[in-house]
């Protein structure tokens, strides 16, 4: 099974990467890697990778709103 994380930069997400290597195939990327605001590039890595599941991760500071 493919897992795909992002964040892959914070606390959160190394310790699932290093929790979930073990038994599945996990990549984990940060936003140099794939520029998740860029919608047809994350489509299309998602598409050629086949991933069964997405955790993403993203670090708000107090009083930021998501964009």
């Amino acid at each position: 099974m493919n897992i795909l994380i992002t964040g892959g930069n914070g606390f959160i997400a190394r310790n699932l990467f290093e929790q979930l290597n073990s038994e599945y195939t996990v990549l984990s990327l940060n936003s140099k890697e794939l520029d998740l605001l860029d919608s047809f590039k994350v489509f299309d890595y998602i598409k050629s990778n086949q991933f069964r599941e997405i955790l993403g991760w993203k670090r708000f500071k107090c009083g930021e709103k998501y964009q």
